[in-house]
């Protein structure tokens, strides 16, 4: 995980909001369900999202984008950059 949190540091720095968590955790449901909300994230994408999270998950505006292993930081750039220009990074 340190290299794809290190990339994504390097490249966005404040731009985006990088947490990570223990799926344990029980803030990372409260952490979802305000981006569920925010993002306006429809309820059977939100019912996978909690449903399938692994102990390795990458999870963007509260869509589950990586379960099981670490994506490669080149695309996770690229899909944050992707994002970025469609201006759905930020709740609205």
């Amino acid at each position: 995980m340190a290299p794809l949190s290190r990339t994504l540091r390097e490249r966005f720095g404040e731009a985006i909001e990088l947490q990570v968590l223990d799926p344990r955790n029980p803030a990372l449901l409260f952490m979802l369900v305000r981006d569920f909300w925010a993002f306006r994230v429809g309820i059977v994408v939100a019912l996978k999202t909690i449903g399938w999270l692994p102990i390795q998950a990458v999870v963007v505006n509260g869509r589950l984008l990586s379960r099981g292993e670490w994506p490669d930081p080149d695309e996770m750039v690229q899909i944050l950059e992707d994002t970025l220009s469609e201006g759905v990074l930020q709740p609205g």
